[in-house]
């Protein structure tokens, strides 16, 4: 499972995700700034974000590397 960088939860199917520097967060966990889509987190630059802002999980990750509903 693929887990969030910042706390450490693994990602739900439709999380919002972004990546930096080919690191996983949840959109919730940074802060997004507009000027080309800049993550920071506690007021320290994490860098540019790859994929504006964000997807969802199951978008960028494979099946068995996020969580599901129970059926």
């Amino acid at each position: 499972m693929k887990k969030c960088e910042v706390c450490e939860v693994n990602f739900w199917w439709d999380d919002d995700v972004v990546i930096v520097d080919d690191a996983l967060y949840h959109k919730g966990c940074v802060q997004i700034y507009p000027t080309g889509c800049f993550a920071m987190l506690d007021g320290e630059p994490l860098g540019e974000v790859e994929n504006g802002e964000g997807d969802c999980a199951y978008d960028i990750l494979d099946d068995g590397e996020y969580e599901e509903d129970a059926e």
